[in-house]
Parts: structure tokens; sequence; C-alpha cells
């Protein structure tokens, strides 16, 4: 009896076992290990702060969540193993760069889809940078409901972005003030 019933509880544990739900306050390292990375409310890396994602990791957002940096954030996958972030359902918010996170932050080699903006100022886009200047490179942006990147007095390198909108109302790159670099 115990045979029976042991292994199959044993076999579905294990496949549940890697999930990871967030909210709030974060930091650390996310790797394919805790993955998927559930969001279940908005996010924020705080001053002092550090969160590095590894590449190949899948963060999922479990409504209309957004990620406030105002320390250290580095996601970097790589071009055969990008770091996914998405919904599991309609669209999520943004990533936001606000003026105190380090200009040595980076976002490289991951798929943006499904983002739309944080909804007040001046997130407006998928990927925010506020008086901010991090590096922006080897991004494809999916299916994004308002401007892709919108930038307010940032000097952000932006290289090598491939962008797929999701309406003709939706812009690439919008930015007020600053000196970003765009290259392609």
């Amino acid at each position: 009896f115990m045979k029976k019933y042991l292994i199959p509880f044993l076999l579905l544990s294990i496949g549940f076992s890697d999930t990871t739900y967030v909210g709030g306050s974060v930091n650390g390292n996310w790797s394919t290990s805790n993955s998927p990375i559930v969001v279940t409310d908005n996010l924020i890396i705080l001053p002092g702060d550090s969160l590095m994602i590894e590449p190949g990791t899948e963060i999922l957002f479990n409504g209309v969540y957004k990620i406030d940096v105002f320390g250290w954030f580095q996601a970097i996958g790589t071009e055969s193993n990008p770091i996914l972030f998405h919904s599991n359902s309609g669209q999520w918010a943004s990533i936001n760069f606000a003026d105190d996170s380090s200009d040595s932050s980076r976002v490289s080699h991951c798929i943006i889809r499904n983002a739309s903006s944080s909804g007040y100022d001046p997130y407006h886009g998928a990927l925010n940078c506020n008086y901010s200047s991090p590096k922006i490179d080897n991004n494809v942006f999916e299916q994004i409901g308002s401007s892709a990147l919108y930038l307010t007095e940032s000097n952000a390198n932006i290289t090598n972005n491939k962008f797929y909108l999701y309406s003709n109302k939706t812009r690439y790159i919008s930015f007020v003030g600053g000196s970003p670099k765009v290259l392609h």
C-alpha cells in the first residue's frame, strides 16, 4: 500500500520543488535551480542590495507587478540560454531603474515578453531608466503594451536589442533628456 502511493507522491513533489515565489524586497542570486521564479507582488531591490539572475532562469509574473531597482541588478543570460521575463496571463508591469540604482546594472540576453508599464511618471515603458544608466544589450522585447524602453535623463548604453511590438501605438524607445547611446 505505501509503495503504491509513496512513489507517485515523491515524483510529484520533485516536479514542483524548483518553483520559488517572491514578492516585496528581494536580493541575492536567482538561477535555474529555483526557476521558475513566480512574482506574486511588486518587487524592490533596495539601495545597497543586489540581485543577480543567471542564464536560463524564468521569471513568471502572476499579475501586473513590477521590479523597482534602487540597488544593483544584473540579469545576464546568453544567446543560447536567455533569461525569460513574462506573465502567466495578460501583461505584467515593468522593470524600473530609479536614480539611486547602480549604473553598473545590466540587462543582457533577456526575453522581455508581455510587459506594459508601471502606469505612473516616469515609468511609461517595459524597461525604464530614470536618471540611471544601466547597460541594456542583446535583448528581445516581444508583445510590449507601451514603449519598450522609456528613458528619462539617462545615458544608458543600448545595443543590439530586437523589438517585436504589440501594436502600431507601441514605441521602440522613448527618451526625455539625457544622452543615451543607441546602437543596433
